[in-house]
C-alpha cells in the first residue's frame, strides 16, 4: 500500500465484513503487522546503515544458513498516550537469496498488538489497528 490512510478503507471494509459474517463473541488480540523484505548489498554487513539498531553482520557469518533476532518491547501510541499499552515484536531474519540476487536478504517483521478480552465492535477494532500503526 502507499499510505495508511489509503489502506484504511480496505481495512475497515474487511473488519466490518468479518464481524458481520463471523459474529465473533470475543477477540483476544488486535493489532497491525508489517512484513517487508530488504535486499542489502553491503560487503561490511552493516545493518545500522539501513536500520537504527547499531548492529552489523560480520563477514564470517554473513553466509549463515539463517539467523533470527527478535526484540520485544511495550509502548503506548504516539497519538494516544492515554490509550492501551501495545506489545511490539520486531523480528529480523535472514531470507534465501533469489536467483541473480547478491548480498543479504533480510526480513523485517513488525507486529504491534494488544491482548486480552477486546470488544468486537468494528469501529473499536479499526481504531486499535490505527493506534498500532
Amino acid at each position: 500500500y502507499t499510505t495508511w490512510s489509503d489502506f484504511l478503507p480496505a481495512i475497515t471494509l474487511a473488519v466490518k465484513s468479518y464481524t458481520e459474517i463471523a459474529k465473533p463473541r470475543a477477540l483476544t488480540r488486535v493489532g497491525t503487522r508489517y512484513i517487508n523484505r530488504f535486499l542489502i548489498n553491503d560487503p561490511e554487513g552493516d545493518l545500522s546503515k539501513y536500520f537504527t539498531l547499531g548492529l552489523s553482520v560480520p563477514a564470517p557469518i554473513q553466509n549463515l544458513h539463517a539467523f533470527d533476532l527478535t526484540f520485544l518491547n511495550r509502548i503506548r501510541s504516539v497519538n494516544n498516550k492515554q490509550g492501551p499499552e501495545f506489545e511490539v515484536r520486531t523480528k529480523f531474519a535472514s531470507d534465501t537469496l533469489k536467483t541473480g540476487e547478491q548480498g543479504m536478504a533480510i526480513i523485517l517483521d513488525i507486529d504491534c498488538y494488544i491482548t486480552g478480552d477486546q470488544k468486537t465492535d468494528p469501529t473499536y477494532i479499526v481504531d486499535i489497528a490505527s493506534q498500532a500503526h
